[in-house]
């Protein structure tokens, strides 16, 4: 952790958003793999049609992207930057 400023306050934010972003990462592992598990052999057997597939790898990536969006609103993040500004 990098600590800009004298203080030692923010540590416990900065051990949350770790945290958070490690929640993060496994829930878009899950999706990512969930997706490429499901579509992908079912397109390459012909049981379901390949621009189904494509649409779907699309809304997988749509849903990790909207997931890893959410840790940009951190609870105490505005405090933060209030407190540097």
């Amino acid at each position: 952790i990098v600590l800009l400023g004298g203080t030692t306050a923010h540590v416990p934010l900065a051990l949350r958003l770790s945290h958070d972003t490690i929640r993060t990462i496994r829930q878009n592992l899950v999706w990512a793999a969930f997706y490429n598990a499901l579509c992908i052999p079912l397109a390459a057997c012909g049981i379901m049609n390949p621009v189904i597939a494509a649409a779907a790898m699309c809304f997988s990536s749509i849903a990790v992207l909207a997931n890893s969006l959410r840790l940009g609103k951190a609870e105490g993040e505005k405090e933060v930057v209030r407190a540097h500004a």
